[in-house]
């Protein structure tokens, strides 16, 4: 089974507005989303795949103004490949890599990075934590409303171990065994604005 590699952004957002207001942010994303697909699947990607492909309208055909106001969640696909998870407190960027692949493959981990970082930038996120979605409870979490401090809880809570730097991410050798033999880890990096 793959999970995706993704990280999470503080980012309270009350209104549809409040959400609608993160997209143009991320305009200047898409050359960092298709340097970590090209990492990921190492060939060269072709740059006009990386625009926006919308709001996410859902099993019942909503608005998205409409998903916001009943649901307090909303998704929207930044790209092709990539897309972005909104709750009341947080926001998730999936990546098109795969958390196991990235962790056995330091460029696609540096590329990574560097997109969440100028993610970070752009949003004015004071932080960020870097993880995968195996466990459906994080897409939860930050539905349900909760801050990152507490989403940080819940990862810890599951038994994951936080690494000191985005490096430590890394598996030594090339170890693409099951989730269960490779410690599960996450990263949190405080952003100087």
């Amino acid at each position: 089974m793959s999970f995706r590699l993704l990280a999470i952004f503080p980012r309270r957002s009350e209104t549809f507005e409040d959400v609608a207001a993160v997209p143009p942010l991320l305009a200047k994303l898409f050359p960092l989303e298709g340097a970590v697909a090209e990492a990921y699947s190492q060939r060269t990607v072709d740059p006009r795949a990386y625009r926006p492909e919308g709001w996410s309208l859902g099993p019942r055909q909503l608005s998205p103004d409409e998903q916001w106001r009943q649901f307090g969640r909303l998704d929207y696909r930044s790209s092709r490949e990539s897309f972005l998870k909104f709750g009341r407190q947080c926001l998730i960027l999936f990546t098109v890599a795969k958390w196991h692949f990235a962790r056995a493959h330091p460029p696609l981990l540096a590329a990574a990075h560097r997109l969440f970082q100028v993610m970070a930038t752009a949003l004015k996120a004071p932080e960020f934590i870097v993880y995968h979605d195996r466990h459906s409870g994080i897409e939860d979490c930050v539905y349900s409303g909760l801050s990152i401090e507490q989403v940080g809880r819940e990862i810890v809570a599951g038994g994951a171990l936080r690494a000191s730097h985005m490096k430590d991410l890394h598996l030594t050798g090339v170890q693409l065994e099951p989730a269960a033999k490779v410690p599960d880890l996450y990263y949190e990096e405080v952003v100087s604005q």
